[in-house]
């Protein structure tokens, strides 16, 4: 599985800005820092083919997507270049604010370009990726009425997921042949902890948290045109 060109663009800029700027990597492939719901989540998925294919985008959404793209793109590289020189703590905190400001961006690209429908799906996407991160969100802990005691249980759960997927990723950066093998690895962890995280929950909440996830929806990456639905 591969992302688009433009997408692995935006986030290899993102990632080396991380490293220099946090001295950390990229959590996840397809990942903007901080998980799905991290800078500029919404558009980065919203920069994948079969999500737009999902979305039914028009061409001319499709094309003011891709604008913000180039302008990302643009923005980062120039963001990148004025940290160069700076001191650590001055870099470090530049950083955060050019995220910020990428995430602000990326929001107010989906509130004008979004139909109310299709941001509501781009939602449900956003949180099947993130699966038992989820739980580790205060607005989630909140919807499904977690106790303390599921709070801790999910979180904990949520946290050695997430380095373990790391380890994994952090393993296979040395031999890029094997990133296929690791992906795979990962969503079958990913897909473990869910079925933990359901063990946690009650009946009650279990259908609440279906009916937040809406219908599966399987990313692909292998192709990176786009073809409107009208």
């Amino acid at each position: 599985m591969r992302a688009s060109r433009k997408t692995l663009s935006v986030l290899g800029l993102v990632a080396l800005m991380a490293g220099s700027a946090l001295a950390q990597r990229q959590p996840m492939p397809f990942s903007p820092p901080g998980g799905p719901f991290g800078p500029g989540g919404a558009a980065l998925f919203l920069m994948n083919q079969s999500v737009q294919e999902e979305l039914k985008l028009t061409r001319e959404q499709a094309e003011k997507v891709s604008q913000f793209q180039e302008k990302t793109i643009e923005k980062i590289k120039e963001g990148f270049a004025k940290l160069q020189d700076a001191r650590p703590e001055e870099r470090r905190e530049k950083f955060h604010q050019m995220m910020k400001e990428v995430s602000q961006d990326a929001e107010k690209m989906v509130k004008e370009v979004l139909k109310p429908e299709q941001a509501r799906r781009l939602k449900q996407i956003q949180m099947q990726q993130a699966g038992v991160e989820n739980f580790t969100r205060a607005e989630i802990q909140r919807l499904l009425r977690l106790t303390d005691e599921q709070k801790d249980k999910l979180t904990a759960l949520a946290e050695d997921t997430r380095k373990d997927s790391q380890a994994i990723l952090r393993e296979a950066r040395r031999d890029p042949q094997k990133m296929p093998e690791a992906r795979k690895r990962v969503e079958t962890l990913k897909r473990e902890a869910m079925e933990k995280a359901n063990a946690v929950l009650t009946d009650e909440q279990r259908k609440l948290w279906k009916d937040l996830l809406g219908e599966p929806f399987e990313m692909k990456f292998e192709r990176s045109g786009f073809r409107p639905g009208r």
